[in-house]
């Protein structure tokens, strides 16, 4: 039950509402790069689902010895397959346009509120958390905003017009699929909050290496004067164990995701080839359609296992957020307009002392 009501809060990705805004902000920013990109992943859902309807539709027409129309099909194959990869190339090249964009923005936003910053502000602040914010963060909501989020829906439109060749195909083994794929998201919840754990932490260890290396460095005169430097180096042992430690906490929650969907990857198409071998034997389905169902079944799945990572992404955001936030709200400086005033020095001696 405790797992199920987790499932159910995994779910509600638009709860991260600042995660989602700051996208929001990102894509108006980029209006032109997001409607092409949208454009094209659209584009590569539909063309991405044919080779294999084609390639089921050859080998019935080879198996029957039919010669016509099967010319016209291949050529219909090469253009699918060409037409994919054109479409692949254009969203990574408007992926890379992107990305400077987006960085460039963040950054440029960041830095400049942070140099006009209140000098008593800005001295209370962990220099780690600056510099992750302007770098590691950065990067990561560039990577999110223009590759993951994107990705992730190609992989939704994807199974969407593989749903509906399958059903075209062959209807009944929605049957299967609608019994089996929803299995998938039984580890979702513990799998989530172990990753949850181990991103948090990492973020902080981070922030924590890099301010400390900074101020032992600035720092290293004292150091030394006082004997420290092992104290030091063993500080930052520990925060490397600790790094240590989460990144393998994270292994081990990807992976332990990764199994379920391994056992259900096998057991799906199982099932679906005993229905379909039962309706090949019955003169229902062709052996074309068959090779068709056992190309697509696999592109079903993809948004099912890829969404625990992306739900992960999404609360990174929305820590990163926040953070931003902070930064971009930090009290100004205030500037003081001095009024201009003439001065002169009348009878003026200078002094010098030996």
């Amino acid at each position: 039950m405790r797992n199920i009501k987790r499932i159910t809060e995994v779910m509600k990705i638009w709860n991260c509402k600042r995660a989602l805004g700051l996208l929001k902000q990102i894509y108006r920013e980029n209006l032109f790069s997001a409607v092409l990109s949208l454009t094209v992943i659209v584009l590569l859902a539909v063309v991405g689902v044919m080779p294999s309807f084609l390639i089921g539709k050859i080998i019935d027409m080879a198996a029957a010895g039919r010669i016509d129309g099967l010319f016209m099909l291949n050529v219909g194959l090469i253009l699918a397959l060409g037409g994919g990869k054109i479409l692949e190339i254009t969203q990574e090249y408007i992926t890379a346009e992107s990305s400077i964009s987006v960085a460039n923005s963040l950054t440029d936003r960041i830095m400049e509120r942070l140099m006009h910053a209140e000098t008593a502000w800005l001295s209370g602040q962990k220099r780690g958390e600056i510099l992750q914010a302007v770098s590691d963060d950065v990067e990561t909501v560039k990577r999110i905003s223009v590759s993951t989020l994107p990705q992730f829906l190609y992989m939704l439109l994807v199974a969407v017009t593989s749903t509906v060749t399958i059903a075209r195909v062959y209807y009944p083994v929605l049957l299967v699929v609608a019994i089996v794929y929803p299995l998938y998201l039984l580890p979702l919840g513990k799998n989530s909050r172990m990753q949850e754990n181990a991103e948090r932490s990492l973020r902080d260890v981070k922030a924590k290496s890099r301010g400390f290396i900074i101020e032992t460095f600035e720092n290293i005169k004292d150091i030394k004067i006082y004997g420290a430097e092992q104290a030091s180096t063993e500080v930052f042992g520990g925060l490397q164990e600790q790094w240590s430690e989460d990144i393998k906490q994270k292994y081990v929650a990807v992976n332990m995701f990764k199994s379920v969907p391994r056992v259900l990857a096998a057991l799906g198409p199982a099932l679906v080839y005993i229905f379909a071998g039962i309706a090949v034997i019955h003169g229902n389905l062709s052996i074309g359609s068959v090779v068709t169902l056992a190309a697509l079944l696999p592109k079903l799945s993809e948004p099912i296992r890829a969404y625990s990572g992306f739900y992960i992404d999404i609360n990174v955001v929305e820590k990163i957020g926040e953070k931003f936030q902070q930064f971009l709200s930090a009290p100004r400086e205030i500037q003081y307009d001095l009024p201009e005033r003439e001065m002169a020095f009348d009878t003026v001696e200078f002094a010098m002392f030996l």
